[in-house]
């Protein structure tokens, strides 16, 4: 393309290398740009047959199933919103005054709204029987220290009772040390 017969414009610069580079870079850049755009006219002409081998009715047809199934999904959640739905949102709702952070099931995935829900409520009953069995346990050493406390009083008194010879506040060794002891408990 430089040198294309005596009428080429590079032909003329021979005797002018600064104006020859020049024009020799614009050349190689043109013939890039030429490049890039042919390789992009045979990918569009590639396109065009690609589209032309296509079924014209195939986007309608495809259009038309998708559209089915939608009304088809739309209709099945309806039914389940009306039914199922408003049974999980009831019993959610239910649990609101225990645990008002629960997700709505019908704003979220339901599945992931009764497992939250089935979570909380399960840790809640472990909670309550923890406490359950901390007061069964303290009642029972309450009731304990009770029995107990009952005879170390009976042992006291009986012991008061079986010294005669004992007057006043004074009380023999081993009496004193019952009255310790049930002051203790």
């Amino acid at each position: 393309m430089l040198f294309n017969g005596k009428d080429a414009p590079a032909h003329s610069l021979l005797g002018e290398p600064q104006k020859l580079i020049a024009h020799v870079e614009n050349d190689q850049a043109d013939t890039a740009e030429l490049l890039h755009l042919t390789s992009a006219r045979q990918e569009i002409e590639s396109l065009l047959k690609r589209w032309k081998d296509l079924p014209k009715d195939l986007g309608s047809a495809e259009l038309d199933s998708l559209e089915h199934e939608h009304s088809v999904a739309k209709q099945q959640f309806e039914n389940w919103e009306k039914g199922d739905g408003q049974r999980l949102a009831s019993a959610i709702n239910s649990l609101r005054d225990v645990f008002p952070d629960l997700p709505s099931s019908l704003a979220s995935n339901p599945q992931e709204a009764r497992n939250i829900a089935k979570t909380r409520a399960a840790a809640e009953k472990a909670r309550c029987d923890r406490v359950i069995s901390t007061s069964t346990l303290a009642a029972e050493r309450v009731r304990t220290s009770s029995i107990r406390r009952r005879s170390i009083w009976a042992a006291w008194n009986a012991s008061r009772l079986s010294l005669p010879s004992c007057s006043g506040p004074v009380l023999p060794q081993p009496a004193r040390q019952v009255r310790r002891a049930a002051q203790r408990v």
